[in-house]
């Protein structure tokens, strides 16, 4: 009992700092843009442009479930659309309220063994989401820069970020696929001292079995991968399209937004805006990347709009694109965290 208190305490105070940054911020930015002129914006909002924004947030973890379900058809346990969805909600969720947004893809995998997955195969399923959708994901941010790339090196503070942004991205993307796909390799860095000793310490195991559990792990996913790659094709070709129409979804978010409170930007515009821009977001510290999020979306689209706008059209899209997780979350995890419930 004690555990679960403790628990909830700590995922309460995370969320608590994530929505003071964010709401803290939104409210500072909308007061420079002129508060009153962006409250009336965001209460005057087109409902159906709203209502689309409501349906891209759902449509979003709906796709993600999919790919849950899907990637588990070759597993010890098929599971559920609901399953799935439950999953993906949990992950957006933890992905909201830790540093980096880092925390979404471990929770998945421990709910994913928690409902009866073993770890390998679960770490599988998750791995292979991450992949596909950092992969588009990158696609994205490099057509921004070869189709805009003027337009973002001319975003005052913010632009030289961006491209920086894209160019770690990259170098991240590379260092990572290596690690997947060559388990020497992946054996290799993994058994670095820098790595080893710094897992010793935290697992409080000699560095000897950390080599051992590296080795083992590393060969597990490799060997998942390939069972996946041989017998799953298909599966992994569906899971690589609906990758591709959930990351355009999750960048579509502020296309939306603007048509909403009355903005004019061209579809792809947008869209390659918000890629260039969502490589920044991969190294902002705070919880959900909250407080820091909102001050890049307002520098980028109030240099192409008003910055009214760009303010009242921020408060639309963080709701959908962010506080609306936490939301779904904070009552999914209720009954876990009032029944006791091994699976949500």
């Amino acid at each position: 009992m004690k555990g679960h208190e403790g628990g909830a305490r700590g995922k309460s105070g995370r969320v608590f700092v994530a929505v003071v940054l964010g709401v803290s911020t939104v409210v500072l930015l909308s007061s420079v843009a002129g508060g009153k002129e962006v409250l009336r914006k965001v209460l005057s909002a087109n409902s159906l442009w709203i209502s689309l924004a409501f349906l891209n947030a759902l449509g979003i973890i709906s796709v993600d479930a999919l790919r849950i379900a899907l990637l588990s058809s070759g597993c010890d346990k098929k599971l559920s659309f609901w399953d799935g969805m439950k999953a993906s909600i949990y992950g957006f969720y933890t992905s909201a309220i830790t540093p980096f947004a880092s925390g979404g893809q471990p929770f998945q995998i421990y709910y994913l063994t928690r409902i009866g997955l073993k770890v390998e195969r679960s770490s599988m399923i998750v791995g292979v989401k991450f992949i596909s959708s950092f992969t588009i994901s990158v696609i994205w941010g490099l057509f921004a820069i070869v189709k805009y790339g003027e337009k973002i090196a001319s975003i005052h503070y913010i632009g030289k970020l961006m491209y920086l942004g894209v160019a770690a991205t990259l170098v991240f993307y590379a260092f990572f696929l290596s690690l997947v796909v060559s388990s020497r390799f992946g054996r290799w860095f993994l058994s670095l001292p820098v790595v080893v000793i710094p897992l010793a310490f935290l697992l409080k195991k000699n560095k000897e079995d950390i080599y051992s559990i590296v080795r083992d792990k590393v060969d597990a996913y490799k060997h998942m991968l390939v069972f996946v790659w041989r017998h799953s094709r298909v599966n992994l070709l569906l899971t690589f399209l609906l990758s591709f129409l959930m990351v355009t979804m999750i960048l579509s978010g502020p296309y939306i937004a603007l048509q909403a409170v009355g903005g004019n930007l061209p579809f792809f515009e947008g869209l390659s805006l918000t890629a260039a821009m969502s490589m920044i977001f991969y190294f902002i510290p705070t919880p959900g990347a909250s407080g820091g999020v909102e001050g890049v979306f307002y520098l980028v689209f109030s240099k192409m709009l008003s910055s009214n706008l760009a303010a009242s059209s921020l408060i639309v899209w963080r709701f959908f694109s962010y506080h609306l997780s936490l939301l779904l979350g904070i009552i999914l995890g209720s009954g876990y965290m009032i029944r006791g419930d091994t699976d949500g």
